[in-house]
């Protein structure tokens, strides 16, 4: 009995990891191109610092992109995906942990611009309304 309780458990943990790591994959292949279309696009604007929002259309993989100016010298541009979002609600930054730096009427009047004319995700027009700076 005790053999066939552990065999259980083993064969349950196996499925359960396959499961996850289908998973993983699946969310990697989609996720990898947008990413490095962000990053790319980052590495090309990296020595001009963006005076305020920017919007790129149909920039690549990762569809339409927003670029917003940020506090880090390093890095004086993020790069986000105007139209695709993550599962589970997070948008595709590139830094991912950027510090943005934008005006907040200056995103306003982006995003009434786009409102008619091309399609922002609510997610990353929340993201933005909420990472601006007054």
């Amino acid at each position: 009995m005790r053999a066939l309780a552990m065999g259980l458990l083993l064969l349950v943990a196996g499925v359960l990891t396959v499961s996850l790591l289908q998973r993983y994959r699946q969310r990697n292949a989609i996720d990898v191109p947008i990413y490095a279309n962000l990053q790319q696009i980052e590495v090309e604007h990296r020595a001009a610092k963006l005076s305020g929002p920017l919007f790129l259309l149909g920039a690549g993989a990762a569809g339409d992109v927003s670029g917003m100016p940020t506090r880090d010298p390093g890095f004086p541009n993020a790069w986000l995906a105007a139209d695709k979002t993550l599962p589970g609600g997070a948008v595709y930054l590139v830094p991912r942990n950027a510090a943005l730096s934008a005006p907040c009427a200056r995103v306003q009047r982006l995003l009434s611009a786009l409102a008619d004319t091309r399609p922002v995700s609510p997610l990353v027009r929340d993201f933005l309304s909420r990472h601006c700076v007054a």
